[in-house]
């Protein structure tokens, strides 16, 4: 896979089959001098910023790679010179795309192994180490359907009781077409409902149509919980923004309500920072922000503290009872 053009933030893993030869006394070898495999991780790799491509695990018969990309490459070309450079001959597999959790977990194997001389210098280096739980976070991941077909996203955007809003959002995006991907963000969006699976279901359907075509770099979104008033680590929710970049973040605001009490609180100073760093990183990540769907001052706050950024409102229908029956019996 060739990764060009605007900006990202990429994790991947490929598989390596070993030849014969490496089936035998050399995979051994190999483990026994796992000090030399990650001196030669460190010589290959340099103080690079841009990729980093490292040996996690190495079975009998397939080794597994890491790679850290933040620059355009051929990704198999680029794995094949570094498992030369290790002494390591492998038939590679494409790449796939992981999650953040899913590299911190390859890159601890690999210094559990000894085939890192510090996984955590590799974490600070990429801006992977100011994130845990001890920062208040609540955050999560998950991987874009890369093969989403336009008729499927159309059909359960038709399942949802948002199709007045949705479904015009769609054609937008698959009018334009497809075309190399230039970065930027013409719009974001802001989600209103009250169900948390039609939250779910609706900004899935914008995500996966808008990567099929290519407005977004990476497979990769976050999702994060934020509370009114929520005491969290502005450092640590910069980094999940750094981390985004060429994909998504999704802010999901849990307000129960929407009274004076809960700004009182502190709800301003939240809604401030979300605003903050979706505006700074406009250009780099699409921001989604979802509250519920009657929260009129939460979303006038929003939208006073985000400035000149273009959003579209995709939003929970309100059904009468002889529209509830007809929907029901479509489905």
């Amino acid at each position: 896979k060739n990764i060009s053009g605007g900006f990202f933030m990429q994790f991947y893993k490929i598989y390596g089959e070993l030849e014969k030869n490496e089936n035998e006394e050399g995979v051994k070898r190999k483990k026994d001098l796992s000090y030399k495999i990650a001196s030669r991780t460190a010589e290959f790799n340099g103080t690079n910023n841009k990729c980093f491509c490292f040996l996690s695990d190495m079975g009998d018969e397939v080794a597994t790679f890491g790679l850290i990309i933040t620059d355009s490459m051929n990704l198999v070309e680029f794995t094949e010179k570094y498992a030369k450079r290790i002494g390591v001959v492998a038939a590679l597999s494409m790449p796939d795309e992981i999650t953040l959790t899913n590299m911190q977990n390859l890159l601890s194997g690999a210094n559990r192994q000894g085939y890192l001389e510090d996984d955590d210098e590799i974490l600070e280096r990429f801006g992977m180490a100011n994130l845990g739980r001890r920062y208040n976070l609540d955050f999560g991941e998950n991987l874009i359907n890369y093969n989403a077909e336009q008729d499927e996203l159309f059909d359960s955007a038709r399942k949802l009781f948002a199709s007045e809003t949705l479904i015009p959002e769609l054609e937008r995006i698959y009018a334009g077409g497809k075309s190399i991907f230039a970065g930027g963000h013409p719009v974001h969006y802001i989600v209103e409902t009250d169900d948390r699976d039609t939250r779910r279901e609706m900004y899935k359907i914008i995500l996966d149509a808008l990567y099929v075509n290519l407005r977004l770099e990476s497979c990769r979104y976050t999702y994060l919980d934020f509370r009114p008033g929520q005491n969290y680590s502005h450092m640590a929710f910069e980094s999940l923004y750094k981390l985004a970049e060429g994909g998504a973040m999704v802010i999901r605001y849990l307000a129960n309500d929407d009274t004076e009490e809960d700004a009182a609180s502190g709800e301003r100073d939240t809604v401030e920072n979300i605003c903050e760093m979706a505006k700074r990183y406009r250009n780099k990540v699409l921001t989604i922000i979802c509250f519920p769907r009657e929260c009129k001052k939460i979303k006038a706050q929003f939208y006073e503290n985000l400035g000149t950024m273009a959003f579209v409102e995709l939003r929970e229908d309100f059904i009468d009872g002889s529209s509830a029956k007809v929907f029901l019996n479509d489905l």
